[in-house]
């Protein structure tokens, strides 16, 4: 069995409401099926499975707001090993919320400041003239 927690649909999103469940306990989920609505301040969006097998328990009820991460209900994936074979899943047998989702463990990595540095020679005779001589589209 493996859980679907809510996904961090954007930067600066720290909670979403579930609109409406597209799938009660019981009904067949197909990869990529869409299994519920979901409202945050930025976007409204449907969530859809990284799994395909049965639909299992509904833990967060239609119209109830909750944090990022939070479980938002149970799928028994296919052969019902739970993750084997799920794409997206976690190690943890969570999933991370789809390809729309910023998983809030994950940081841009950090890049190396650049620095301008000065030519080692000055600027040759040519270049030197190309940018003293008036610009022809200029009258004068």
């Amino acid at each position: 069995m493996t859980i679907v927690k809510m996904p961090q649909l954007g930067e600066s999103v720290t909670e979403g409401t579930v609109i409406q469940w597209f799938k009660q306990p019981g009904d067949p989920v197909k990869l990529d099926e869409p299994l519920c609505e979901i409202e945050t301040e930025k976007v409204t969006a449907e969530l859809p499975s990284e799994f395909e097998g049965t639909m299992g328990r509904i833990l967060v009820p239609q119209g109830e707001t909750v944090d990022i991460g939070t479980p938002l209900c149970e799928v028994i994936a296919a052969g019902g090993s739970g993750v084997a074979g799920a794409v997206g899943a976690a190690s943890s047998g969570s999933w991370s919320g789809g390809p729309m989702a910023i998983p809030p463990e994950e940081t841009p990595a950090a890049t190396a400041p650049i620095h301008a540095t000065a030519p080692d020679a000055p600027p040759s005779a040519a270049t030197a003239r190309r940018f003293a001589a008036p610009c022809p589209l200029q009258p004068g």
